[in-house]
């Protein structure tokens, strides 16, 4: 579905975060799997958001291939996102530190 209301020269989407996510960890299958990664995603199937694809593909594509780049081999990769009631500022300090050897975005 394509929102009326976007800006000039931009589209936005309504997106089925969970298949975009599986999308683009599957483009980084061949780099995960020569480190030995385990790449996961943990996205409710039902989760949706309004945003222009191409963006969200950029931005997913650079959090995962950093983490793969960064991750020490035969580490584990995982996806994260849900639903949250009301929104908050991104607060650094109250994220907890991942154990040795995975990333979690």
């Amino acid at each position: 579905m394509t929102i009326p209301l976007a800006p000039p020269g931009r589209t936005l989407e309504t997106i089925r975060l969970a298949a975009q996510v599986q999308e683009v960890l599957a483009f980084f299958d061949i780099q995960a799997g020569q480190k030995h990664l385990t790449p996961t995603a943990e996205v409710d199937p039902t989760l949706h958001l309004v945003a222009e694809r191409r963006k969200l593909v950029q931005i997913l594509s650079n959090l995962i291939g950093n983490s793969v780049k960064f991750t020490p081999e035969g580490g584990r990769i995982t996806v994260t996102a849900r639903e949250t009631k009301g929104v908050r500022p991104f607060d650094s300090s109250t994220v907890p530190e991942p154990p040795n050897g995975s990333t979690e975005l």
